[in-house]
C-alpha cells in the first residue's frame, strides 16, 4: 500500500519507527527510557561532541546490556516487516544477536562497552537485512560507572506530642535503593547503600517543635529545622539521607535536598514516610522516584517546570516524563495522568540532549560533572 507524503517547506522528516522503553510501569534497570525529542543534534560542545545521528539518545553504563523497544508508525506490524539492528562502531556498543531479525514484540538488546566522548556511534534499524535501507537510528552514549557511597539515617524527632521515629527500616531501604539505582543506571551513577552502615541511635535523635515532623516554610526561604536535620550525625565522605516520619510546609514536600553551593555546611537529603500536607501516600514506586529526584538535586539538578518563585511555568508531557519535574502527573487533562510509568507516577528520564534555547536541558551532563566531587 502506497503512502502519500506532502513535504512542507523542505523540512518535514518521515519517521516510520520510534524508540522507547522495553517495559511499561515501574523503572527496570535494563530497560532505560530514551530521550526522543527532536532529530538532528549536530555539534554539542557542552556535552557529547558532534554527531550526524538523527533520532533518540539513550544512556548505558559500560558493560551493561539493555533492552530497547521499537514503536511503529503506520507501517506493517513487526511480524510482517523484517527488521535488523546494527551498530556503526562495535568497539563502543554492540547489538546482541545482530544477525537475528527483531521479533514481533519489537524489542532488541544492545551492550555498551566503553565510555568515549569523541567517538559518536549509531544504532541503525535496517529493513530486510543488516545491509538494507535504514528506517530509523538512535545514538547510545556509554558511561563509566561512578559509585557514590550513601549512608541512611533512621531519625527520631522529639517535640510536642512526644517522640516519633521514621517507620522505614534498614532492610526496607535495600529495595528502595535498588529502585533508585534502576533509575540512575542509565546515567552511569550508582548510590551504594549498605544496611550495616545504618545510623539510628541516640545520635540520630533530634528535638524539633513537633514530634516526628520537620517544619519548613520554603516559600519564605525559612528552613531552620531542615538545616539542623542535615547536620545530624553526618557521615563523612558519603551522601547522607535522613528518613523522617513527616514534614509540614505550606507547599508540602515528600523529599527535600539542601543546595550544596548555597549551604555546604548543611548538605543532604530528607525523605518522609508518607502523605504530607494532603498529598497522596507514598508507595514503594513513588518513594523511589522521590528519592531519585532528591538525589538529582544533590547532583546539582534543578526543577525545570518552575520559575525562581516556584510557580509552574510548563506542564507538557515531556516535562512530566523527566525526573526533575517538581510534581506528579496531573489528572487534568486525563491523558497526562500516565506518562509511561503507571497512573499518577512521575517519569524518571534524565535527559541527555541539549536543545537550543532550553536552559534546563542536559541534566545528565550536569549530574555526571557533579558526581566527580559529590562526596
Amino acid at each position: 500500500m502506497a503512502v502519500k507524503v506532502v513535504v512542507r517547506n523542505n523540512k518535514q522528516i518521515i519517521v516510520p519507527l520510534r524508540f522507547g522503553r522495553a517495559v511499561d510501569g515501574a523503572p527496570v534497570i535494563d530497560a532505560p527510557d530514551v530521550d526522543d525529542r527532536g532529530f538532528a543534534m549536530g555539534n554539542r560542545p557542552g556535552t557529547w561532541g558532534s554527531t550526524n545521528a538523527r533520532g533518540a539518545m539513550v544512556g548505558i553504563t559500560a558493560g551493561d546490556t539493555v533492552r530497547i523497544k521499537l514503536r511503529r508508525e503506520d507501517i506493517d506490524d513487526f511480524g510482517k516487516l523484517k527488521l535488523f539492528a546494527t551498530s556503526s562502531d562495535t568497539n563502543v556498543v554492540t547489538v546482541v544477536d545482530s544477525d537475528q531479525q527483531i521479533g514481533a514484540e519489537g524489542i532488541f538488546s544492545i551492550k555498551g562497552l566503553v565510555d568515549v566522548i569523541s567517538t559518536p556511534v549509531k544504532i541503525q534499524i535496517h529493513m530486510n537485512s543488516t545491509t538494507g535501507p535504514v528506517l530509523a537510528e538512535m545514538e547510545p552514549h556509554i558511561f563509566q560507572l561512578r559509585q557514590l557511597r550513601t549512608v541512611a539515617h533512621l531519625v527520631t524527632i522529639t517535640g510536642a506530642g512526644g517522640s516519633v521515629k521514621t517507620t522505614r527500616t534498614a532492610q526496607d531501604l535495600v529495595d528502595l535503593f535498588n529502585q533508585v539505582n534502576a533509575i540512575w543506571r542509565a546515567a552511569g551513577v550508582e548510590f551504594t547503600y549498605n544496611p550495616a552502615e545504618i545510623r539510628d541511635g541516640a545520635a540520630d535523635t533530634i528535638h524539633l517543635a513537633t514530634a516526628g515532623i520537620v517544619t519548613t516554610n520554603l516559600a519564605a526561604g525559612q528552613a531552620p529545622e531542615f538545616d539542623r536535620l542535615m547536620n545530624l550525625n553526618k557521615a563523612n565522605g558519603a551522601v547522607n539521607v535522613y528518613c523522617v516520619h513527616g514534614s509540614q510546609d505550606p507547599s508540602g514536600w515528600d523529599g527535600l535536598t539542601s543546595a550544596k553551593d548555597a549551604n555546604p555546611a548543611a548538605f543532604g537529603s530528607a525523605l518522609v514516610d508518607g502523605e504530607q500536607q494532603g498529598q497522596r501516600p507514598l508507595g514503594a514506586q513513588a518513594s523511589a522516584m522521590v528519592l531519585a529526584h532528591e538525589l538529582g538535586h544533590y547532583l546539582d539538578l534543578q526543577h525545570y517546570n518552575e520559575n525562581a518563585a516556584g510557580t509552574t511555568v510548563r506542564s507538557d508531557i515531556w516535562t512530566e516524563r523527566r525526573l526533575m519535574d517538581a510534581a506528579f502527573p496531573s489528572q487534568d487533562p486525563p491523558y497526562h495522568f500516565n506518562v509511561g510509568y503507571g497512573d499518577g507516577q512521575q517519569g524518571v528520564v534524565i535527559d541527555l540532549k541539549c536543545l537550543r534555547g532550553d536552559p534546563t536541558d542536559g541534566d545528565l551532563a550536569v549530574a555526571r560533572r557533579r558526581s566527580l566531587d559529590a562526596v
